[in-house]
Order: C-alpha cells, then sequence, then structure tokens
C-alpha cells in the first residue's frame, strides 16, 4: 500500500496510518513472531525500562513488559509526517 502525504488532506493521512496499524495488527503470524521474539528475550529485558520508538500502536512495549521489562516507554513522532525537518 502507497500512501499520498500530502498538507491539503491531512485526514486521509490519519485514515491511511490507521489502515496500516489495522494491518500490521490483523497479521496474527507477524504480532505472534514478535511477541515469541521478546518472550524468548526475557532474560535480557527483565527488569529494564524498553524504549519503542516510533511505537505506533504501542504492541511492541505491551509484548515487552509481558516478557519481563519493567514498563514500556512510548515515544511517537509528534509532527506531521509530510513535513520536512
Amino acid at each position: 500500500m502507497m500512501l499520498l502525504l500530502t498538507r491539503r488532506n491531512p485526514r486521509a493521512c490519519s485514515t491511511d496510518v490507521q489502515a496500516i496499524h489495522r494491518e500490521m495488527l490483523s497479521d496474527r503470524r507477524r504480532t505472534l513472531a514478535y511477541r515469541d521474539a521478546l518472550q524468548r528475550c526475557g532474560a535480557l529485558i527483565e527488569g529494564k525500562v524498553v524504549l519503542d520508538v516510533g511505537c505506533g500502536t504501542g504492541i511492541l512495549s505491551l509484548f515487552a513488559v509481558q516478557a519481563g521489562a519493567s514498563r514500556g516507554m512510548l515515544a511517537a513522532r509528534a509532527n506531521r509526517p509530510w513535513e520536512r525537518y
């Protein structure tokens, strides 16, 4: 899926991003592979704070906490994705 992000249609951007997140979370095989990988690394993250940069839905932070991290910190970009730095 290709996204066209424009200043003229910011709501479409938001809808497209939501659709991508929904599609990724609906991919059970992919999502469970991430969960299983974090659980296998539980000894490495146990008691640590996990930073999930560009967190999207935050699902990876949730999985990290379930695997033993003391907490998950979410960091999402607050700027509009179609603007350049």
